[in-house]
């Protein structure tokens, strides 16, 4: 009778810790409800300034390979809403960069080496969809993929 509630005990106690160590196992990553995606691919923000008198339209547009290099593409377009064509214009720049994308620290650094500089931005998340990114000024950018 003894060997029997040794063995029942035993066996209590490895059911025990097994069950506990199930419970205590969590995801301790802060990514504010964003799920882990890749930040390879397209992404998108667009700002758009519209009054009476004309449309003023920025889209920033970058583009992530998985060899840690991209393009930034910036298409400027103003638009009179009064009638006039005179002033519109609309412009195009693309710049090549390599990046640096550490997860741990939530940092992403882009080396435009052409032009001799770069920038910082903390990832504050990014899911499948939305690329949410925080300049060095603070500004928050939410970027869409495309």
């Amino acid at each position: 009778m003894k060997m029997k509630s040794v063995s029942f005990f035993g066996f209590l106690f490895c059911i025990m810790t097994l069950g506990l160590s199930f419970v205590s196992c969590s995801d301790d990553d802060d990514n504010n409800g964003y799920a882990s995606a890749s930040l390879v691919g397209n992404w998108e923000y667009v700002y758009e300034d519209i009054t009476s008198e004309y449309t003023y339209k920025v889209i920033q547009a970058y583009k992530f390979n998985s060899d840690n290099t991209g393009s930034y593409t910036e298409t400027e377009i103003l638009k009179s809403n009064t009638g006039s064509t005179s002033s519109d214009y609309s412009t195009v720049e693309t710049e090549n960069f390599t990046y640096i994308y550490d997860e741990d620290d939530d940092v992403l650094i882009l080396n435009f080496v052409e032009r001799g500089f770069y920038r910082r931005y903390y990832v504050m998340g990014i899911s499948g969809r939305e690329l949410m990114l925080q300049d060095s000024d603070g500004d928050v950018l939410l970027y869409s993929r495309k």
